[in-house]
């Protein structure tokens, strides 16, 4: 049986990077039933386990590359890792709708914070904090490019590439980098 979440969005961490989510979704899917390669299907009712099943099968049932789907564009190794460190929250019920979704991109974007808070060193160097924040984010979605190079960091994969200039993604990665710095 699935379990429905509420459609509400409470205050916390779902809301708290909104304005990043849309920035990610505007580079990666437009929206929450988009599979790769811009082929809509009914993804928001369907369950983690109905998704992953799907992204087992979608190369060859509609001749797309990747298994990325939603809005946010995740691929099934990371959908398995998400259920893997938080199965109580992420599991096979866990329903793939337009606030699950958000609260997977919330996931994503706490695990590459860490992981570039680590690498940083702390929160004190706010300009390398930038980068690696730039650098993780790059390495979770495609469209965002490297800030040396300017290409994604995935595009030597398939046909991902960054859509996203590197001035304009330094900016928005500053902002949120802010942001998310500032208490609640």
């Amino acid at each position: 049986m699935a379990i429905q979440q509420s459609n509400s969005l409470p205050d916390g961490p779902v809301d708290r990077f909104s304005t990043f989510r849309d920035y990610i979704s505007s580079g990666e899917g437009p929206s929450y039933n988009v599979i790769h390669g811009g082929l809509e299907l009914d993804l928001t009712g369907k369950t983690l386990g109905e998704i992953r099943e799907l992204q087992r099968t979608v190369r060859n049932d509609y001749g797309v590359e990747s298994s990325a789907m939603g809005r946010y564009q995740i691929i099934g190794n990371t959908l398995d890792m998400l259920m893997g460190q938080q199965p109580d929250k992420f599991n096979s019920d866990f329903v793939f709708d337009e606030r699950g979704q958000d609260m997977l991109a919330d996931a994503l974007i706490e695990h590459r914070m860490k992981i570039a808070i680590k690498k940083n060193g702390g929160t004190d160097n706010l300009d390398g904090l930038i980068d690696h924040t730039a650098k993780q984010m790059g390495l979770e979605w495609a469209a965002f490019p490297d800030l040396t190079t300017g290409l994604s960091q995935h595009h030597q994969v398939g046909s991902n590439k960054a859509n996203k200039e590197v001035g304009g993604y330094r900016e928005a990665i500053e902002e949120f980098v802010l942001a998310y710095l500032r208490p609640d």
